[in-house]
C-alpha cells in the first residue's frame, strides 16, 4: 500500500519534526484527492507473527482496566531498522508504554521473522505507585520460539507463552528510581530448548501378544510423548 495515500474515513496522527520552528500547518486541497480507491489498506496481511503487549492496572471503582498497549509484528518483508512500516508512539497523559528502537519510541514495531534471537525493548513512563500487569497475546508464532520477560529492577526472568496469553504482575514505587525506570523491562526471544524430564520409574512387561511399557515422570507443559523401538540398540523407529 502506498504510504502517501489515506483511505477515506481513516483517522491519522501528524508529528512535527524537531527542526521545525513555529506552528506548522497541513493543507489538503481538492486536487490532492486520488482517483483510485485504496481499500486494500484494510485487507488482511498474511504471514505475520504478531505480539500484542498491553499494560493493565486495577481501578477501585471499575476493576481491571487497560492503560496502554503496543504491537510488535514479525514478517519476511520487514526490516530491523525503523522505517515507514513502523508507527511512532503518541504519548498518553497518564501511563505510557512504547517499544524503543534506535532512540525512537514506537507504538507498532515491525521486525524480520525471528531466525535465532531477538530483543524487544519496552519503554514505560508516567507510572504510579501501584500494582500493574503486563499482558502478552501472541498470534501465529512458530512453536519453536520461546520468549522471556526480563525485569532489570528485580532481576526476575519470566517465561512468556508464544501459544497463548500470558499475564505477569509487577509493582511500581515511584520513590525508587529503578522501580519506575523507563527501561526496566525487555523481552528476549530465542529458539525453544528441550524441556528436562525426570523419570522416577519405568518397567516393560509382556501383555497378550505385545509389550507394555509403563513409566512415571515429572514434567510440565508436555505436548506429547513419542515412543521408539530398536532391534539393535542403535537404530530406532517410532
Amino acid at each position: 500500500v502506498n504510504p502517501t495515500q489515506i483511505q477515506s474515513g481513516t483517522a491519522f496522527f501528524l508529528t512535527t519534526k524537531s527542526s521545525v520552528v513555529g506552528n506548522p500547518t497541513l493543507a489538503i486541497k481538492e486536487k490532492h484527492k486520488g482517483t483510485v480507491n485504496n481499500r486494500d489498506v484494510y485487507s488482511p496481511v498474511v504471514n505475520l507473527q504478531i505480539l500484542h503487549i498491553s499494560l493493565f492496572y486495577n481501578d477501585y471503582a471499575h476493576g481491571r482496566r487497560i492503560a496502554d498497549g503496543v504491537v510488535a509484528a514479525y514478517g519476511p518483508d520487514f526490516s530491523a531498522d525503523v522505517d515507514d512500516n513502523d508507527a511512532q508512539n503518541v504519548s498518553n497523559i497518564d501511563e505510557d508504554i512504547a517499544l524503543m528502537r534506535s532512540g525512537q519510541k514506537l507504538s507498532i514495531e515491525t521486525r524480520p521473522v525471528i531466525q535465532s534471537t531477538d530483543t524487544l525493548f519496552l519503554f514505560m513512563t508516567r507510572m504510579k505507585t501501584q500494582a500493574y500487569e503486563w499482558q502478552f497475546t501472541p498470534d501465529s508464532f512458530d512453536p519453536s520460539v520461546s520468549a522471556m520477560l526480563v525485569d532489570n529492577y528485580t532481576g526476575a526472568s519470566t517465561p512468556i507463552s508464544m501459544q497463548g496469553t500470558t499475564a505477569i504482575s509487577f509493582n511500581v514505587d515511584i520513590s525508587i528510581a529503578a522501580s519506575k525506570a523507563t527501561n526496566r523491562f525487555y523481552i528476549v526471544f530465542a529458539p525453544a530448548a528441550p524441556m528436562p524430564v525426570t523419570i522416577s520409574s519405568i518397567k516393560a512387561y509382556e501383555y497378550n501378544s505385545g509389550i507394555n511399557v509403563d513409566w512415571t515422570c515429572q514434567q510440565v507443559n508436555a505436548d506429547r510423548y513419542e515412543t521408539e523401538k530398536s532391534l539393535n540398540g542403535a537404530s530406532f523407529t517410532n
